[in-house]
């Protein structure tokens, strides 16, 4: 019995040493220190990942205090924590893991986690801390938030050079268009006329570009945001295809927009955005067609409530193996220096982002030497309540004779969308036989396009006096190039009436309209004189005023050049003032009645000196526009918050240019008189 009792013990206490073996092994084979003290803060136990954590071997910590550990303060401090807690029960924070400094036996100060658990062994209290070397880890953050810091400072010298770089370009651009134009204003041969023109379309075409490699660089940095507002979708579309309609006139190509009877008369989109867009998609539509015709095509959704843009042309196509990258920046389909078409290659990329940033997603259908469609569609963003276009005289039959088999299709199947009849011509001899046998009675508009006649010719004579002796509506479709060429006869006669090309449903369908009441019908059409009649009345309005005193800050000659051009066209006559710090000086000199103040000057710049003026003027406030070339996010509210009253942006528009200045001139004459 005893023999049997001696043997229990043996293989317990044999299962207790295994166990503690077993715990042994496994403690020390994790990579975390593990330290226990007693509640003096003496070491009692640790494992073999110490040596690892802190250099030391278990046995050389064993009966030391645990501040060997610590750097300074927390070891001098460390027994008095200790003893608080003892006494008190507050100080350590048990079961929760924290960030400290630890001392290695080498000396190094490291940063480690620390988890400190209480037990008790035979009624004395122990505390167990688990410490991991996280010198790593913080290495990687601090990197990571350098890296994120030079990135912040990066993006923020990227903006700073975008906007001092908007600048730098557009003053000096502000020069040559400013002085190209005044030239144009001038009596000129034709050899000289045609240089200014080549430098005024070749400074614009530098403009565009510029643009487009800083609406690039903001996108890239972030800076380029977007701004819905309730948009007119009709003259948008339509004022697009304006903007390319000479160069497409001059190559022979028809220009189209065609607007479904279901697309809303207004939506909530970026308009700046969609027309930087359409105009890109269109001009490389235009670029990229030798023949044929490009088309604008709008539609809508009524379930999905979003519009969709449809470019499309009968141009060279794109090929297979450029479709992947035709959307990758600085990438053209034909990258060669005997490519045959130029460009950035940043169009495409920056319409993309662009519609991206508008919650779509650009993309297209192409054919080699057949043509491409490129597309997207945008939330409508506001109820459809009033439709685009107003379809009107659903009784009259729409006879048309344009070339172009193609193009005439669309036309003709937006024409009976809308419940039009229209019939399509393309034969010279079938269409004047068309004409002279109309029944007198049917009520027909014939729709005649004048590219196909020479104006000198036999058949053109005999088609015109064909029309005249009809009493039928006559629309002519004039290009840009053939507008002054167009007879007397044509502009004036009491049924004839022309469409400027390119076709637009919006206009023929206001001239059908206006057909209704022939009899108002006769006025003179001189739309392609517009912006120089408007021009003319601004300058008989004021020719007789010499007592308007105008400031213009400016300090680049050239600039001053322009502007004083353009003013003198008023009587006007400006004092100048060099910088900021000379407009402040000249503006308590003299009574001005409108300031024209540059931002980015020497000594003192426009904002600096607008706020000095508005301290101290007192009771009578200066009028100050700012004229200025930086046309970035934020600039405007920029010169409002330093007290100007209006922004003009560089180049200088000279319509917009000389009726404001017109404004303030008449505001001065109302003053006076009352």
């Amino acid at each position: 019995k005893l023999n049997l009792e001696v043997a229990q013990k043996e293989r317990l206490s044999q299962e207790i040493y295994n166990n503690e073996l077993k715990i042994r092994t496994i403690i020390n084979a994790l990579l975390d220190a593990i330290i226990v003290i007693d509640d003096a803060g003496y070491i009692i136990e640790c494992n073999d990942a110490v040596e690892d954590v802190f250099g030391y071997l278990p046995m050389q910590l064993i009966g030391r205090n645990v501040s060997i550990l610590m750097p300074e303060p927390d070891a001098s401090h460390h027994d008095s924590f200790l003893n608080d807690y003892l006494n008190s029960g507050k100080g350590i924070v048990l079961g929760k893991r924290r960030r400290l400094n630890a001392l290695r036996k080498n000396g190094e100060v490291f940063p480690i986690d620390l988890t400190v658990s209480e037990i008790s062994v035979d009624g004395q209290r122990q505390f167990t801390g688990v410490i991991r070397d996280i010198s790593e880890r913080v290495a990687t953050e601090l990197a990571l938030k350098e890296a994120r810091d030079r990135a912040i400072d990066s993006a923020k010298l990227k903006s700073e050079f975008l906007a001092n770089m908007s600048h730098e370009i557009r003053t000096p651009m502000n020069g040559i268009l400013g002085m190209a134009n005044l030239l144009l204003d001038m009596k000129l041969s034709a050899v000289q006329r045609d240089l200014v023109e080549t430098i005024n379309s070749s400074s614009t075409s530098l403009l565009t570009i510029i643009n487009d490699i800083l609406d690039f660089s903001k996108i890239e940095a972030g800076k380029l945001e977007i701004h819905p507002v309730a948009t007119d979708l009709v003259p948008l579309i339509e004022g697009v295809l304006d903007l390319v309609a000479e160069k497409a006139s001059s190559q022979g190509l028809q220009l189209a927009s065609i607007i479904e009877p279901n697309v809303p008369k207004k939506a909530m989109i970026d308009d700046t955005r969609l027309r930087q867009v359409l105009v890109n998609l269109v001009g490389n539509a235009v670029k990229f067609t030798l023949k044929g015709s490009v088309v604008i095509r709008v539609d809508y959704d009524e379930v999905s409530r979003k519009i969709s843009f449809y470019v499309l042309d009968t141009g060279i196509g794109i090929s297979d193996e450029n479709k992947n990258r035709l959307f990758e920046a600085f990438t053209q389909a034909d990258g060669s220096t005997t490519r045959q078409f130029g460009g950035t290659g940043l169009g495409l990329g920056i319409s993309r982002q662009l519609v991206d940033l508008m919650d779509g997603q650009l993309d297209f259908e192409s054919t080699l030497d057949v043509g491409s469609t490129f597309f997207f569609s945008l939330p409508l963003g506001m109820p459809a309540e009033e439709k685009a276009i107003e379809a009107t005289r659903t009784d009259t039959m729409l006879e048309f004779f344009i070339p172009h088999e193609k193009s005439s299709y669309g036309i003709k199947h937006c024409l009976e969308r809308y419940q039009m009849p229209v019939r399509m011509n393309h034969d010279v001899e079938k269409y004047m036989g068309l004409i002279a046998e109309a029944d007198a009675s049917q009520q027909i508009v014939y729709v005649i396009d004048l590219t196909m006649f020479d104006q000198t010719s036999e058949e053109w004579k005999k088609l015109f006096k064909v029309v005249q002796e009809q009493s039928k509506p006559v629309i002519w479709l004039t290009p840009h190039a053939e507008l002054q060429q167009a007879g007397e006869g044509v502009l004036t006669h009491q049924h004839m009436r022309h469409i400027m090309k390119p076709f637009k449903l919006s206009v023929l369908f206001d001239l059908l309209k206006q057909y209704d009441e022939i009899a108002k019908f006769n006025a003179e059409f001189e739309h392609h004189a517009e912006a120089e009649v408007e021009e003319q009345e601004v300058l008989e309005e004021v020719k007789d005023d010499d007592n308007f005193n105008l400031l213009l800050v400016e300090d680049n000659l050239v600039n001053q050049k322009v502007a004083a051009a353009l003013l003198k066209k008023l009587n006007v006559i400006p004092d100048i003032a060099q910088n900021g710090q000379e407009a402040v000086e000249k503006t308590f000199a003299k009574d001005y009645d409108l300031i024209l103040m540059d931002c980015q000057m020497p000594v003192k710049d426009g904002y600096a000196a607008t706020r000095e003026i508005r301290e101290k003027e007192g009771d009578k406030r200066h009028v100050i526009i700012a004229m200025t070339a930086n046309a970035m996010e934020g600039d405007a509210e920029k010169c409002y918050d330093a007290g100007m009253d209006e922004y003009m942006t560089k180049p200088i528009n000279q319509l917009a240019f000389l009726e404001r200045i017109t404004k303030a001139i008449t505001d001065k004459k109302s003053e006076s008189s009352s």
